[in-house]
């Protein structure tokens, strides 16, 4: 009953956005870039937030009041994630969290938190499979929560896309 509460109100807040970026380092991060694909595809603005040192500084320049930040982040209270919330904290920005330990740093300084087992019971062999569910249901959720917004930004897609295949030139 939980997640499924947390889960409705992250699908209200994303609703919201002015734009949704995501986290994630690692193998995290290829889901973050994926979503944020997604997201995007759906028509909510979206960025991911999958860098390291100053390439993680740059990203978080584009945070903006009105963002939505979801962070994939377990136990460990590394620098990426600690930074990325002292700048979402200061811009009022909630934070949508997906973990499996309810227990973290993250988990205090979250907004919504979402549970996601990863892996083994001990938690020392991470998998994604379901940190990818959870994203893509979450995704589905808004689109379905706002469809004439994805319809509009799936055909315009497509009309980009058609106009790319026709546009092309032989030689």
């Amino acid at each position: 009953p939980e997640n499924r509460h947390a889960l409705a109100q992250a699908v209200a807040l994303l609703v919201q956005a002015r734009q949704v970026a995501i986290f994630g380092i690692g193998a995290s991060g290829i889901l973050a870039d994926y979503t944020a694909r997604l997201f995007n595809r759906i028509g909510l603005p979206a960025t991911a937030l999958n860098r390291t040192g100053i390439g993680l500084a740059e990203q978080l320049i584009a945070l903006q009041r009105g963002d939505v930040l979801i962070m994939m982040a377990q136990k460990s209270a590394h620098r990426e994630g600690l930074t990325t919330l002292r700048e979402a904290r200061r811009l009022g920005i909630p934070v949508i969290l997906l973990t499996n330990a309810l227990d973290s740093r993250f988990s205090k300084d979250a907004s919504i938190v979402i549970h996601v087992p990863r892996g083994d019971e001990k938690g020392k062999t991470p998998l994604h499979g379901t940190v990818l569910l959870c994203l893509e249901m979450i995704v589905w959720s808004v689109a379905s929560a706002v469809p004439q917004r994805a319809v509009k930004t799936i055909k315009r897609i497509n009309d980009f896309h058609r106009g790319l295949k026709t546009g092309r030139k032989n030689g």
